[in-house]
């Protein structure tokens, strides 16, 4: 199920940086990454991300382990909250936008980004059946063509 996210979006994102990152919270396994839009041309135009040399795309995606099996958990609707914060301590809410393709649901937002720089990303998210919240973080270092 994770290789129909987004039609082929989840493995191109996952490759683009070659590695993707994912943590498990109870029977839960949340999937994040981020990468400059300029790894995923066909992607960004089928879902409408402006083309600039400047702009990176993250990626959250939750999975609900029911039988065990990561490969066929169903991805599960959730409320989401990403905010990015670079070294020079600016910090931006991220507008997350949800897309549903073949049953699987996944969460999008983009940022803009100079070239070498770091962003630290604090995600949050609820289970939309669920009244237990998650929290993490990761950082990703950019390097744009401007």
């Amino acid at each position: 199920m994770l290789c129909t996210l987004l039609g082929a979006l989840w493995p191109l994102v996952a490759a683009a940086e070659h590695y993707e990152t994912s943590e498990r919270f109870d029977n839960y396994i949340l999937r994040y990454n981020a990468v400059t839009t300029d790894e995923l041309p066909d992607l960004r135009e089928q879902y409408g991300i402006k083309e600039t040399p400047n702009k990176a795309m993250i990626i959250v995606t939750l999975q609900e382990l029911t039988d065990g099996d990561e490969l066929t958990a169903p991805t599960v609707d959730m409320h989401v909250a990403v905010t990015a914060r670079n070294l020079i301590g600016q910090i931006k809410k991220v507008k997350m936008r949800k897309i549903v393709s073949n049953n699987d649901i996944s969460y999008i937002g983009t940022l803009d980004v100079l070239n070498e720089d770091w962003v630290n990303f604090h995600i949050t998210v609820e289970p939309a059946d669920s009244d237990q919240v998650y929290r993490t973080q990761f950082h990703r270092q950019f390097f744009t063509k401007e």
